[in-house]
């Protein structure tokens, strides 16, 4: 959102700056919040306006109008906003969130991502949107040539080179061979495919140019820059795989020296049920789309669960199914002592509430209807 609309891009913006702002006024101790006191102190409304997005978005129909206040309130109605200050994106660019939150207040322009006069002035570029530029929008580009380079990263694994040498000609095809190929059709109309001495001319005018470019490019990164740009090419240390598998490896270790327990799972003549089996509901059906957020807070309220009128306002249902996710494996790991269990282990409850048995019978319904299947 914050590289979109820059009406959306600023609702956001201050959405989330508001509740950063909270947590800061509200930390107890070194990492501990007092949600209590975050839900006293979250009250936030968007702005109720229409706005025209961009030409992008533009229909058959003509321009689309939006109610910023309807729209961000249907996008933000299952966000968990901790989450969201987690990300890295979010947790590395906040302090230019935070000014980009306020620009309007200090009668600053807003920033369009679209728009290069509202952050492209030479020497005095918004570097929030250039952490866009160069942190959101390669995302689906880099998706996109994924896909175009299947075959070509198929073929040279053919010759048995490694993983480097074909990440290396993928990026040749990408940036110089295709761009020459397409430079080369537009230059001869006459004919559908360049080749002979006409392509190689071509090709040498083009790589003249290309190679003038990169230098002047390489004078604007630092050395040590270089070198690493370099070793993410040519070394295995920057892959995906090689952290995860390191990841992967300490894990192993830490594991191998914890106590043993016997599982439930593990024991003889024992069968673990399914939720739907087990008479629990499932806590993924419990939306909004569902139609199910009375139901949450009526088993909030059975489970004595503190929560306050403020927070039964501003709480998304995605909160209130945390309050009960958390409230779940606590009641677990009370009848069972020895259980490991993780708040994220857990996927159903077991409904206390009339209002959240009678889910029940509509479970099955909206599970089966999930996985395509007719009544």
């Amino acid at each position: 959102m914050i590289g979109g609309n820059p009406e959306i891009s600023l609702a956001f913006s201050k959405w989330i700056v508001h509740f950063d702002d909270i947590q800061g006024e509200v930390l107890v101790d070194e990492g501990t919040i007092d949600e209590e006191a975050v839900a006293e102190r979250d009250v936030f409304s968007f702005d109720d306006e229409i706005v025209v997005l961009g030409i992008h978005h533009d229909m058959s129909h003509g321009a689309v109008k939006i109610n910023v206040k309807d729209c961000m309130e249907w996008l933000t109605a299952e966000a968990d906003r901790n989450v969201i200050l987690e990300d890295r994106f979010v947790r590395e660019n906040m302090p230019l969130i935070r000014e980009h939150a306020e620009s309007v207040e200090h009668a600053e322009s807003t920033i369009d991502i679209f728009d290069p006069d509202t952050w492209n002035e030479e020497g005095n570029e918004h570097p929030l949107a250039l952490a866009v530029w160069q942190g959101i929008c390669p995302q689906p580009i880099h998706q996109q040539s994924c896909e175009n380079f299947v075959q070509a990263c198929s073929l040279v694994s053919k010759t048995h080179v490694g993983q480097e040498r074909r990440t290396s000609r993928a990026v040749i095809l990408s940036s110089i061979i295709r761009e020459i190929n397409k430079l080369t059709s537009e230059k001869r109309d006459d004919v559908a495919r360049v080749q002979g001495s006409g392509k190689n001319e071509m090709i040498l005018d083009y790589l003249d140019s290309y190679f003038k470019k990169v230098a002047v490019a390489r004078t604007k990164v630092p050395i040590e820059r270089r070198k690493e740009i370099l070793a993410h090419f040519v070394t295995n240390k920057a892959k995906q795989s090689t952290r995860e598998r390191e990841r992967d490896m300490k894990n192993f270790d830490v594991n191998l020296n914890k106590p043993r327990f016997e599982y439930a799972g593990e024991k003889a003549a024992v069968a673990d049920l399914t939720a739907l089996a087990g008479g629990d509901i499932l806590l993924k059906i419990l939306t909004k789309k569902n139609g199910f957020e009375e139901h949450v807070i009526a088993e909030i309220k059975a489970r004595l669960i503190k929560m306050t009128k403020k927070q039964e306002k501003s709480y998304t249902i995605a909160e209130k199914r945390a309050l009960l996710r958390k409230d779940e494996r606590l009641r677990r790991m009370k009848v069972n002592t020895n259980i490991q269990l993780k708040v994220s282990d857990v996927k159903a409850i077991k409904p206390i509430s009339e209002e959240m048995k009678s889910i029940l019978p509509q479970q099955e319904k909206i599970i089966n209807k999930e996985h395509g299947i007719e009544e």
